[in-house]
């Protein structure tokens, strides 16, 4: 297969899946919006949170496909990062590090949901003493 058909076989769908994150995220955000649940709201039978479901699946495809993709390209990246072969060695010295901060702001980017405390937001989970349950009653 020639590269040009790798490059659809992988573009077409990257295409089709982002434009499946981008309606569901409409559809969730406009159409379902948070609370419809509770209302009883759904859209083509599933409700907001089956919608998120198939949110999510679509964004972990893109995410799939974006990395072949760049893959593909991995050649083009480098030699834009990089410069030719015979370019000054400053030149390649600036490509490296700029190669190095982007790989510890992706490494920073996938590490962070882990380092993140969990747990649900507003001020009766702000911290002790400040809800009204028995840490705030001083006991």
């Amino acid at each position: 297969m020639r590269r040009a058909h790798w490059n659809l076989a992988v573009e077409v769908p990257a295409l089709a899946a982002f434009l499946a994150l981008l309606a569901t995220g409409l559809v969730m955000e406009f159409t379902l919006p948070p609370g419809s649940p509770s209302r009883g709201l759904s859209l083509l039978g599933l409700n907001r949170h089956q919608w998120g479901y198939a949110h999510s699946w679509a964004a972990w495809i893109f995410l799939g496909l974006l990395a072949l993709h760049l893959a593909l390209h991995a050649r083009w990246a480098l030699g834009m990062f990089l410069g030719p072969r015979g370019c000054a060695p400053s030149r390649r010295g600036l490509g490296w590090a700029c190669l190095a901060l982007l790989g510890l702001a992706l490494l920073a980017a996938l590490a962070l949901p882990f380092a993140l405390p969990t747990g649900f937001q507003g001020s009766a989970a702000a911290g002790p003493g400040w809800g009204r349950g028995r840490m705030g009653q001083g006991r």
